[in-house]
């Protein structure tokens, strides 16, 4: 063995014949050296390639036919066939995080990947399941971790059968991943409860890879939680952010008609980072950066995932030559990163610093957020709201007229330019989270706009759920996601994990104020009983008036307030 051993580091290190022969003799004797050389005299020895080159020659190797260079780190090929290019743009700091990911997980130790929200942590994973063949699940299982996630939902547990009495094992997800050999990615490890983290403690023994996600904000750890019990088991990796220049390089890379207003693009994007991201350029292209982790408060941060969604909507468009596209430039910056903040005073705030440095007039900033009341247009075909979405009507049938119901649904200007945001996000296929307090219709807005395109919608009340079944299915081209919850301020009511959170397109639907608004929606939801307009008025008094009454003086049956929603 040591014979052997002293031969590989001499052909690595690419030592002389004279260097050779002194490294053996130091570690076995002249005697054991002349022998094992008489024995392998036979052998023709294979001239090993460069283990940090990217191109590898299987004819020539065939040993390394089963593996793959990953910025020079050799990972073993779980399927060839399911082998794919990488999903990343190899940006400098992005070779390094993945230089740095593949060298913990080619020791076969549990990895821990760190850092802020949209750094790149979960795209990293999925990339490197590409060039190793896993793409395909279960060889790579994701499973979101949340403060209710049940240890049984990882581990597994008896179910019932149609026969009655019967009780079958159903494996899972994790320990279907350690009986196979699969990659399993657990993301917000930060946020897992007790039981979970003590059944993965016995894990860490064991050569599967399990990549779980923590994430921070400015360098600090959002979350501290149980996760700090396991952090000298696992290979932790902190993942570089984006510099401003390889932000440049990305969106001229994935969008090649921005490049010329990426500099735009990126300069307001890095206004509202808050430092998640290095400047390396000079100092006349800075811009100043305005705190926007103040809508923590709200549960969602800006993150790099924003300025993707943003780009790819501009890019859309930016073959027009007319001026409507810096307008609709704004209107999407208004919804990738002012439409989620929930004080409208601060939103307003964002969009003030958005359009002067876009070079929008104050008045054309306060028409868009203060005015602006998308039209609807209801076509044989099509129906579209504003300028900006346009949806395709599925063609009548015999099943939808047996279903269909007259959906009563209030123009109001917040209803109308909800109704246009998540048709533009239907239309970018982006998944749509609607965050309100009850009766702001979240709900209905959604399913207005479901019966106007004539798709069917599954309305599930996820308040008692337990997503047990671990087996993926094919998504089909039209399905599409709308997530409704309170804010947290109710009680009972959590906040979703950033790193969930952030992958939606999220719209805050503020409660209605509007004298002339509330009167809309008293007469559309009237107006079989016909009511006069001295009655519409007397019920919106009223509204207003119990409202202010229940903050001042009203008390319930335990000394509470009450709270009347719309």
């Amino acid at each position: 063995m040591k014979w052997l051993a002293c031969h590989c580091i001499g052909t690595i290190s690419r030592m002389s014949e004279t260097q050779r022969e002194s490294f053996i003799l130091r570690h076995v004797t002249l005697e054991t050296h002349r022998t094992l050389s008489v024995q392998n005299s036979k052998s023709v020895p294979h001239d090993l390639p460069n283990i940090r080159t990217t191109e590898l020659i299987e004819e020539d190797s065939p040993s390394l036919r089963q593996t793959v260079s990953v910025c020079g780190v050799m990972l073993p090929i779980h399927d060839r066939k399911s082998q794919k290019e990488g999903c990343l743009v190899t940006l400098p700091s992005t070779r390094r995080n993945l230089e740095a990911v593949a060298l913990a997980v080619c020791r076969g130790h549990p990895v821990l990947l760190e850092g802020v929200v949209g750094c790149g942590k979960t795209s990293i994973v999925e990339h490197l399941a590409c060039v190793t063949g896993r793409i395909r699940a279960p060889a790579l299982t994701k499973i979101q971790l949340g403060d209710q996630t049940d240890s049984k939902t990882l581990l597994g547990t008896y179910c019932c059968t149609q026969t009655p009495g019967e009780f079958i094992w159903r494996p899972g997800s994790l320990t279907q991943a350690v009986t196979n050999g699969f990659w399993i990615l657990l993301e917000d490890i930060d946020y897992a409860p007790m039981d979970v983290i003590s059944i993965l403690v016995p894990l860490f023994g064991i050569t599967n890879f399990i990549s779980t996600s923590c994430r921070t904000v400015a360098r600090t750890k959002m979350v501290s939680g149980c996760a700090n019990l396991l952090d000298k088991l696992w290979t932790k990796v902190t993942l570089e952010t984006l510099t401003r220049s390889e932000l440049l390089q990305l969106v001229a890379i994935r969008w090649p008609k921005l490049e010329a207003v990426s500099e735009k693009l990126v300069g307001v994007y890095l206004m509202l980072s808050s430092s998640q991201h290095d400047d390396d350029t000079e100092k006349e292209n800075q811009t100043d950066v305005f705190d926007f982790t103040t809508v923590k408060t709200s549960g969602r941060l800006v993150s790099t995932c924003d300025l993707m969604k943003w780009s790819s909507r501009v890019a859309c468009h930016i073959a027009n030559t007319d001026t409507s596209v810096a307008n609709r430039a704004f209107q999407e910056a208004l919804d990738c990163f002012c439409a989620a903040v929930p004080d409208q005073l601060l939103s307003y705030k964002f969009a003030l610093h958005i359009g002067s440095f876009m070079n929008r007039t104050k008045a054309e900033i306060e028409y868009y957020c203060v005015q602006y009341k998308p039209e609807v247009t209801h076509l044989s075909n099509s129906f579209v709201i504003g300028q900006r979405a346009k949806l395709h009507r599925k063609p009548v049938n015999a099943q939808y007229l047996k279903q269909s119901v007259d959906i009563p649904f209030s123009f109001t200007r917040p209803a109308a330019c909800l109704l246009e945001r998540i048709g533009v996000a239907v239309m970018n296929q982006e998944p749509v989270l609607i965050v309100g307090e009850t009766g702001t219709g979240k709900t209905s807005t959604v399913q207005y706009l479901a019966h106007q395109t004539r798709n069917r919608l599954r309305v599930i009340n996820m308040n008692q759920q337990k997503r047990g079944d671990n087996k993926p299915i094919s998504r089909h081209p039209d399905f599409r996601l709308f997530a409704c919850m309170n804010p947290a301020t109710d009680v009972g009511k959590k906040e979703l994990p950033a790193g969930l959170r952030n992958r939606f397109t999220e719209f805050f639907m503020e409660e209605l104020n509007s004298k002339q608004d509330l009167m809309i929606i008293i007469n559309d939801y009237l107006l079989k009983l016909g009511p006069t307009s001295q009655q519409i008025k007397g019920i919106k008094d009223f509204y207003k008036k119990v409202k202010k009454e229940a903050e001042l003086s009203l008390m319930d049956g335990t000394g509470h307030k009450p709270h009347y929603s719309l």
